[in-house]
């Protein structure tokens, strides 16, 4: 006999009383078919991958090319850099004076701002910046076209001194490399050819010192002589006779002379001091102006011219003289010249 099955029995009790009909079935079997069958999202997801990848693809397929192209084009490529004061710039195609096809040049050209870092440089080397520095230059640069070695043309950099005094100096430069063409004479940057006696500056200096340059203080007399005579006079420079010393060397030898004028006691002294360049030899020298007394208006006062040098306090003349027009023209505006010559003896 077969042994009962507690368990058993006990699940087919507890489904006896469960109805599985045709609904159920139906219900039953579309759960079955969703779980076989991918959802809408997935779909879209899937459809979303499918176009992302189409997408890359079609990415790739243009700008590989390009790539390519740029690649082998970029040797043709001329650039323009700007290159620091004193420094030339060109491209790699032109370092060899070739294009990168190797038929003909390839200038490269400078700007303006360049043409007058090198008229700059020009001027330093050639004029004498002791007088003027450039910066007391206005500057006028004019392209030419076609002028100098290349068809590039050429700048013309145009240098006028600010104070009036017609110095000028003018650098041509090439526009294609940078090279100097022509310059002009440099002593004409530094050497005053004309003076506007009427300008408001000039009129300045003589309201301030005076109509006669030999009295003004000595700074006074260098600056203005730089700035309208070309540095004609100058202050003493260290190993030199002061101006001090010159007066009271003056005053000392010149008082023989003194005294055959009728002139006694201490005299008022003025001194010039004249730059090497001045004279032959190209010693500076200290010219002296020995008066009874301070003066005004010397036109008509006589005096004792004493000339010595400024290096070795060696006198070198000591002269009477009856009027002072004879040896300096009083320095009102528009007279010319602006300072006496060294005396001859």
């Amino acid at each position: 006999m077969k042994k009962e099955n507690p368990i058993r029995d006990a699940i087919d009790e507890s489904l006896c009383g469960v109805r599985f009909n045709q609904q159920d079935m139906r219900r039953v079997l579309r759960a079955v078919r969703r779980q076989e069958e991918p959802s809408p999202s997935q779909h879209r997801r899937r459809r979303f991958r499918l176009d992302y990848v189409f997408a890359c693809a079609l990415v790739l397929l243009i700008v590989v090319p390009m790539a390519a192209l740029t690649l082998s084009t970029r040797g043709t490529h001329v650039s323009t850099i700007s290159a620091a004061p004193g420094v030339q710039t060109v491209s790699p195609a032109s370092q060899s004076g070739q294009s990168a096809d190797g038929l003909s040049p390839a200038p490269v050209s400078i700007h303006a701002e360049e043409a007058v870092r090198i008229a700059r440089a020009c001027y330093e080397a050639q004029c004498d910046t002791s007088i003027f520095t450039f910066d007391e230059f206005t500057v006028d640069t004019v392209y030419v076209h076609g002028e100098g070695s290349s068809s590039d043309g050429a700048y013309t950099v145009t240098l006028k001194s600010i104070y009036g005094n017609g110095c000028t100096f003018t650098v041509v430069v090439d526009a294609t490399d940078g090279t100097v063409l022509h310059f002009s004479d440099p002593r004409l940057a530094t050497t005053p050819l004309s003076l506007d006696g009427d300008s408001d500056e000039i009129s300045a200096w003589y309201e301030k010192n005076g109509p006669y340059l030999f009295t003004w203080p000595q700074e006074d007399q260098a600056e203005f002589s730089r700035r309208y005579e070309g540095a004609m006079l100058r202050t003493a420079r260290e190993g030199e006779l002061s101006e001090e010393e010159a007066k009271a060397l003056a005053a000392q030898a010149a008082s023989d002379a003194l005294q055959s004028l009728g002139i006694s006691g201490e005299p008022a002294c003025y001194a010039m001091l004249y730059d090497g360049r001045c004279s032959a030899d190209g010693r500076p020298r200290y010219v002296v102006y020995c008066f009874a007394s301070p003066v005004t208006d010397p036109s008509g006062e006589p005096f004792v011219l004493v000339t010595l040098r400024a290096e070795d306090r060696a006198v070198e003349s000591v002269r009477e003289g009856d009027s002072l027009s004879e040896e300096i023209a009083p320095l009102a505006p528009n007279a010319s010249p602006l300072s006496s010559p060294l005396p001859k003896d």
